[in-house]
Order: C-alpha cells, then structure tokens, then sequence
C-alpha cells in the first residue's frame, strides 16, 4: 500500500522523470484521464499548474483563475479540501482514497513539505523536535507567543519552522500584512527576520525572490492549508502547530 501512494505521489515516480515540472504534471494528469476514458470537464491547454510548498504537488488553475484541484507529478491523483482521489480503473471516474492510503499519503504530503522556503526558528540546540507553526503577523496571541518564548529560549529545544500569514485576506484589506510577509521570506536569514520583527517590530527592506509578490504568497498559504486538509489535517486558529 505504501509503495502504491509514493508512486503516486512521485517520490518514486512511474511516468515522469527527474526533470518533472508543473506542464508536464498537467499533461500526465490529462493522459491518465484519456487511458481510463473519463471526460475531467476541463482541458490541458487551458489548464494550468504551479508548484505549491509541498513538492511533488502542484495547484491547478483555468485562465480565468479559478481553481481545478491539485495533482501530482504522475497526475494519478486529484484532490481539493475534501480529499484526494486516485485515476486508477478505465471507464471509472477517480476513486477517495482509504483511510490507510490518506494515513500514508499524509505522511509524505508532510514528509516533502519544501522546508528551506520557510523561516527556520531554532531555540536551545533544536532537541531534534521539528515543528511547523502557523502564525500570523497581525495576531495578538501569536505576539503573546513569541513574547514569551524569547523569554527562556534554552530550555525549549525545538526547531519552529514557520508559515507566515495574515487574519486579513489581501480582499480584507491585508496588502500591508502580506508585504511584510513576502519582505520576511525575501530576506537574506528569513528565520532571524522573523524574530527581528517580533523582538522590534522592524520589517526588513523588500528584496526580489519568489515571494515578493503578496498575491503569490497568501495563495501559496492558501494552497498549503488546502493540501493538508486534503490530507485529514484540520487545523484553525493562530498560533497552530503541526509536529
């Protein structure tokens, strides 16, 4: 079972190559579709992907901006908030996976979740404790947090990786919450940034990377959170944390 989901997945991949990238996963999902015989209702060249926080996975988009779902670099699988489905059986339209396959498709999702794009805090040696935290700049409690984290950092012994984001959507009137936010993940140390901006309130000048652009970064937030709930991982509220 678990060799069937990596392959899926594509960290032993089956019908792409090391070269893989986002138009080749939409032409694999749509070629997986022609070989069982079922209509998507959406068509390759108007389909387009991008590559999300988890790799291996890429959200998918019309030209009109609407979301289709998200896919693998095999395009065996498509899934969105409610779960991931397999391409598997011709003439039959993709079957949910089972609960042992969503347990071992979990496991990779947060296995292969692109960790160097994120702020990596370090308290006492790290204790070999690994920890996704969800954290928002505009959120008291997640100051409060930080606050007193910073307060007895040697006795944690925990390496916080971070997902920056914002309470207010860029539609909410969040643009300048997610341009600190892109300004974080730009800069040179994005974990120093991160604390520099909680211990000063002090965000640091913008720099060119992928993030520099706030739309791409609350969609990628947005995707990121849409994936682990694809995966059974409900998670709400700021500070979170996801071990």
């Amino acid at each position: 079972m678990l060799k069937k989901i990596l392959i899926t997945l594509g960290t032993l991949l089956s019908t792409t190559s090391s070269f893989a990238d986002a138009p080749s996963a939409v032409h694999n999902l749509f070629a997986n579709f022609a070989h069982i015989h079922v209509d998507p209702g959406m068509t390759e060249p108007t389909t387009i992907a991008s590559p999300t926080l988890v790799k291996h996975i890429y959200s998918l988009y019309n030209k009109q901006n609407q979301f289709l779902g998200y896919t693998n670099e095999a395009g065996t699988l498509l899934g969105d908030t409610q779960g991931f489905k397999i391409l598997s059986e011709i003439g039959a339209q993709p079957q949910p996976l089972s609960v042992e396959e969503t347990n071992d498709l979990r496991a990779e999702v947060t296995a292969n979740i692109d960790y160097d794009k994120l702020p990596k805090v370090t308290y006492g040696n790290g204790g070999g404790r690994h920890i996704i935290m969800f954290s928002a700049v505009d959120c008291s409690f997640c100051r409060r947090f930080e606050d007193t984290i910073s307060k007895s950092p040697t006795g944690i012994n925990t390496t916080f990786h971070v997902v920056p984001l914002s309470l207010r959507t860029l539609e909410e009137g969040g643009l300048a919450q997610w341009q600190t936010i892109s300004n974080i993940l730009c800069a040179d140390n994005p974990g120093a940034a991160w604390q520099v901006f909680w211990a000063f309130h002090s965000i640091p000048q913008p720099q060119q990377c992928q993030f520099s652009d706030p739309r791409s970064v609350e969609k990628i937030e947005k995707n990121l959170h849409e994936i682990l709930m694809a995966v059974g991982i409900h998670h709400e509220g700021t500070p979170r944390f996801l071990r």
